[in-house]
């Protein structure tokens, strides 16, 4: 039993040495570690590389709407308050960029509103901190000019899964271009569908600048519709991740301290801009010039007063234009078939939103900018004024149901003309003509007094219950004047029945 617990003895007091050695051993290597990151630390702070606080990086891409963000001058700016400006070009590629939002390798990115919704949802990365600008023209339908409005339309090619395909998203709800979702030629980008189109293999494209400025150099082309004629469709928003919203708001506070400044800066001198278009873009001046006006960039207090909902003394009622485009976006998504049903969270579009550095920088500083004309600002117009107008579309809605020889229409009719309501928060430079028709039976002038009722009877619909202005639409009865044509194999009785109706025409003043 002795010589048994001499040698348990001798065991445990060897694995004890053996123990402290080890101990020794990680206690000196760790030393011999920390003093060589003390002696990093001590080199690094006899250079340059101490004044900086960290990185801050964005994922975006190479459109010209992002350039103040990713500017020269912003980036020297940025390192003036201890961060560098990191850029990560995914070339587009939304779904990777929400990605790499999501597990922390960016701290920001930058997406349109549809782009956001379709890739982040139903978890939703981060939030959104600032609208940076809204396609003006920069997005557009060009076809053959012997195709005369977006009706005509029965093929396109376009570039899939692109903000611009969003645009013909819309259109092919609004103008009940069903068709045409089938008949769509995907393209690798905007030049491949320009290439298209100018070799004859495509009647319509769907483009951007700066291929839409050389489509129309060539004569055989028009503008069918582009975004200068829409409100809150291609928006271009910045997303901060919840690492930034929730640990370090500094990056944000940053960001937006210098962004601000370095966008005024460039509206201030549009020359110098247009010459860091054409060195970036390989643009000529021409070309830079027309691209710079189809970018709407939005300042600080149109963000906070227009767009966020940020209330001063200057603006104590202000608009959430923010709000009303993730609605209309998902509206359209909805509407395409990307979704079967919202996916936006319960509370709304609300929680999608951190504007509370917004707000304190907006309270903390003036911008001197000005808020922009009230774009539902319209002149009264004449009659003959009103008959001069050029169509762009007409819209598809579901038919609204009259009671039998009323001007009383149903409940389902007051929830399609909803419908309406969104189309003219799209399109607001243009003006709505509603036009009532009736069946050919019955006397012409009961019938046409009938329309005209019926007609105006929506239209005081939709100034009473969505406040649109009264100079923007008009309310005309045909009666039975203008019947549709009866298809061939079409029943006398079933042609009867599509005849009293009422159409929807979107009009612009063509100079």
């Amino acid at each position: 039993m002795k010589i048994k617990a001499t040698i348990t003895c001798v065991v445990l007091a060897a694995i004890a040495m053996v123990a402290f050695f080890l101990a020794s051993k990680g206690q000196e290597e760790e030393l011999k570690l920390r003093s060589e990151q003390q002696q990093e630390e001590l080199k690094l702070s006899k250079t340059d590389a101490s004044r900086f606080k960290g990185e801050i990086r964005i994922g975006l891409d190479n459109y010209l709407g992002y350039y103040p963000l990713r500017s020269k001058r912003m980036q020297r700016e940025t390192l003036n308050q201890g961060y560098q400006l990191k850029f990560n070009d995914d070339q587009a590629d939304y779904k990777t960029r929400a990605t790499m939002l999501a597990d922390g390798r960016l701290d920001f990115a930058v997406f349109t509103v549809d782009s956001y919704i379709l890739n982040t949802a139903p978890q939703f990365t981060g939030q959104v901190v600032m609208v940076i600008s809204e396609s003006k023209g920069a997005d557009a339908i060009v076809a053959k000019k012997d195709l005369a409005t977006v009706n005509d339309l029965t093929h396109v090619t376009a570039t899939l899964d692109s903000p611009s395909h969003q645009f013909l998203k819309a259109s092919i709800i609004d103008f009940g271009l069903d068709k045409l979702k089938n008949n769509i030629r995907p393209a690798n980008g905007s030049s491949s569908a320009l290439a298209d189109l100018l070799a004859g293999k495509t009647d319509a494209a769907v483009l951007w600048e700066p291929d839409i400025s050389a489509a129309l150099k060539d004569n055989r082309f028009k503008t069918l519709i582009s975004t200068r004629d829409t409100s809150r469709l291609i928006v271009d928003i910045l997303v901060a991740s919840d690492t930034v919203i929730n640990q370090t708001p500094e990056k944000l506070d940053v960001l937006m301290t210098t962004y601000f400044p370095v966008l005024r800066h460039f509206s201030n001198n549009p020359d110098e801009l247009s010459m860091e278009f054409q060195k970036d873009a390989s643009l000529n001046a021409e070309d830079a010039r027309r691209v710079i006006d189809t970018i709407d960039w939005l300042s600080l207090e149109q963000n906070a007063s227009q767009w966020f909902g940020i209330r001063s003394q200057q603006v104590p009622l202000p608009g959430f234009r923010i709000i009303e485009t993730i609605d209309l976006t998902n509206d359209i998504l909805i509407k395409y078939g990307d979704f079967k049903r919202s996916p936006l969270p319960s509370q709304g579009a609300f929680p999608l939103l951190s504007s509370k550095q917004l707000g304190k920088l907006h309270k903390k500083q003036s911008t001197g900018q000005t808020i922009a004309k009230n774009e539902n600002y319209f002149d009264r117009l004449s009659p003959s004024a009103w008959a001069s107008l050029d169509p762009v579309a007409s819209l598809k809605i579901q038919p609204i149901e009259f009671q039998r020889g009323t001007r009383t229409f149903s409940a389902e009719a007051k929830a399609e003309l909803q419908n309406i309501k969104n189309i003219l928060k799209r399109y607001p430079r243009y003006r709505l003509s509603i036009e009532g028709h009736t069946s050919t039976q019955g006397d012409a002038q009961v019938n046409r007094q009938l329309s005209s009722e019926r007609a105006e009877a929506i239209r005081r619909h939709l100034l009473d219950t969505y406040k649109v202005p009264p100079n923007r639409i008009r309310a005309i009865g045909r009666g039975s004047d203008a019947p549709l044509p009866r298809q061939d194999g079409k029943s006398f009785r079933a042609w009867l029945r599509t005849l009293s109706r009422v159409e929807f025409h979107l009009l612009e003043k063509v100079y």
